[in-house]
C-alpha cells in the first residue's frame, strides 16, 4: 500500500527532471532493491502460459499445501528475464516450479521518456485449492440454506450465511443475510444473552465491508457508525469484538476518505493511532493519502516523519519529507534530507531529483553559487537535465546574467522541460529574452 500512496504525487515531478531515457542507459543491472522510476513498469505477455506450465506439483497437492511464491524479476531491455529470486516460499516444491519457468517469461520492457530500462519486478504465484474451497463453501451455503427454512429467524444462521456469501464476493447477497441478520437479533429483548450485541456488532461491520466494496460509502458509515455505537453498549468485553474494533475506524476512515471527508477520515485514522500504536506504520501511508490529496505540506512532513521511522533505509521517504519542507518553507530542514539522499542513494533520477531540489533551497536562501554548485552535480549525472537548466537560468537572472540565465532557459525548453516550469519558462522567454518559439 505505501508506494502506491506515495509516489503517485512524485513521479511525475522527478521523471519530468529526466527527459532523455537513453542518458540514464544502465551500465551496470540495478540491485535488487534499488527503487527504479520510470513512466510504465514491465508487463508480463505469457504469464497465464506460463501458470498453466507450472501447474500444481503434485507433492503439494498431496500435502494439501497452499500460499503464493513470489518471484522478482529483473526485466532487461529486450522484456527479457535476466535475473530473478524467489523472495517468498511456502515450499520447496512449489519454488522450485515457479523458478524452473521463470526464464520462459516474456514482458513488454519497463519504459523511461520512450526507451527500455532494465527494472525489477514482482510475479505473484498462487497456489490455492480454489476449485476444493469454492465447493466448500458453496456446500455450506446449502447446509445453511437447510438449516434456515427449519430456523428463519436464526439470526446467528443469517449471519453465518452472509460470511460465506461475502467469501464468494456475492455482495448484494452478503447484504441481504447481514440484514437479515440484524433484524432477527434480539439485543434489545430482557432475555438477550452477551453475544447478542457481538454479533449485531459483526453484522453491521461486514454489512458496511460489504457496502465498501460495491463503493455505497454513506451506507458503509451508517453501518459502521451503528457497529461502533453497538460496541459502546455491550455490557461485557467481548475480546473478538474489541480486537476488530481498531479495523472498523480504518474502514470507516478509509470510506469517509473516498466519500470526500478528509476530516472525519483523519479523526478515524488519529483514533486508531492512538489506542494501537503499533499499527502506525500501517495508518501513515493512509494519512499521507489525505495530506497528498489536500497538498498540505506541513502536515505531509509530519506524517514522513512517522514514515522514516516506520522505514529508515528508504531513500525515498527521505526525498518526500525534503520535498514538503522545502514546499513549506523550511529550505534548510529540507537540505538536511536532500543531502542524505544525493550522498546515499544509488538510483540516479532520485539523485539528480534531489540535487535539483537542492538547488531550488539554496536558491530560495539567495544561496546563488551554492546553489549553481547543486546544479552542477545533477548535471554531472545527466548533463541534459531539463529543470537544472531552468533552475541555472533563474539563477543567473538573479546574478544579472540575462544573456547566460536566457541561454539556460532555452535549453531547458529544448530538452524537454515539463509542467508549470514549462509555462514559466516560456514566460520568462517572452518577458526577458525577446519570446520563444518551439523547435
Amino acid at each position: 500500500m505505501i508506494r502506491s500512496a506515495l509516489l503517485t504525487c512524485l513521479l511525475s515531478f522527478l521523471v519530468a527532471s529526466i527527459p532523455t531515457a537513453d542518458l540514464f542507459a544502465q551500465e551496470e543491472k540495478p540491485g535488487i532493491n534499488d527503487f527504479i522510476f520510470v513512466d510504465s513498469e514491465p508487463v508480463p505477455t505469457n504469464l497465464d502460459q506460463i501458470r498453466q506450465q507450472i501447474g500444481y506439483p503434485q507433492a503439494a497437492v498431496d500435502s494439501q499445501i497452499e500460499g503464493v511464491v513470489i518471484a522478482r524479476v529483473l526485466v532487461n531491455q529486450k522484456g527479457m528475464p535476466a535475473d530473478h529470486k524467489i523472495v517468498k516460499r511456502v515450499h520447496p516444491s512449489l519454488a522450485k516450479a515457479v523458478s524452473d519457468q521463470i526464464p520462459l517469461l516474456k514482458f513488454t520492457p519497463a519504459m523511461l521518456g520512450g526507451n527500455p530500462v532494465m527494472y525489477w519486478i514482482n510475479i505473484p504465484f498462487s497456489f490455492k485449492m480454489m476449485t476444493d474451497r469454492e465447493d466448500l463453501i458453496r456446500k455450506s451455503i446449502e447446509e445453511l440454506n437447510a438449516q434456515l427454512e427449519k430456523a428463519p429467524k436464526d439470526y446467528k444462521l443469517w449471519h453465518k450465511r452472509g460470511i460465506q456469501q461475502s467469501e464468494l464476493r456475492l455482495w448484494d447477497e452478503a447484504i441481504i443475510d447481514f440484514t437479515e441478520s440484524i433484524s432477527f437479533n434480539p439485543k434489545k429483548n430482557k432475555k438477550n444473552k452477551p453475544d447478542d450485541y457481538a454479533y449485531l456488532f459483526y453484522a453491521q461491520f461486514s454489512r458496511g465491508k460489504a457496502y465498501s466494496q460495491k463503493d455505497d460509502y454513506t451506507k458503509a458509515i451508517a453501518d459502521f457508525d451503528a457497529a461502533i455505537k453497538t460496541y459502546e453498549d455491550m455490557k461485557a468485553t467481548d475480546t473478538l469484538a474489541q480486537s476488530i474494533l481498531s479495523q472498523v475506524y480504518v474502514q470507516r476512515g478509509y470510506a469517509h476518505f473516498l466519500n470526500g471527508d478528509n476530516e472525519a477520515a483523519k479523526r478515524d485514522y488519529n483514533w486508531v493511532l492512538e489506542h494501537e500504536p503499533d499499527s502506525k506504520c500501517d495508518m501513515y501511508p493512509l494519512l499521507a493519502d489525505i495530506g497528498l490529496v489536500e497538498k498540505n505540506s506541513q502536515e505531509l512532513v509530519k506524517i514522513y516523519d512517522g514514515l522514516i521511522e516506520c522505514h529508515p533505509e528508504d531513500r525515498l521517504l527521505y526525498y518526500s519529507r525534503g520535498y514538503y519542507k522545502s514546499d513549506a518553507g523550511d529550505y534548510q530542514g529540507a537540505m538536511v534530507d536532500l543531502k542524505k539522499v544525493a550522498e546515499e542513494t544509488r538510483t540516479t533520477p532520485l539523485r539528480i531529483a534531489a540535487f535539483n531540489r537542492l538547488a531550488f533551497c539554496a536558491y530560495q536562501e539567495e544561496q546563488y553559487a551554492q546553489a549553481l554548485d547543486y546544479i552542477d552535480d545533477a548535471l554531472a549525472v545527466n548533463a541534459l537535465t531539463a529543470l537544472s537548466y531552468y533552475y541555472r537560468g533563474r539563477v543567473f537572472e538573479k546574478q544579472g546574467k540575462k544573456d547566460e540565465a536566457c541561454e539556460a532557459v532555452r535549453q531547458s525548453l529544448s530538452f524537454g522541460l515539463e509542467g508549470e516550469d514549462r509555462k514559466d519558462a516560456i514566460e520568462f522567454m517572452n518577458v526577458h529574452c525577446g519570446g520563444y518559439e518551439e523547435d
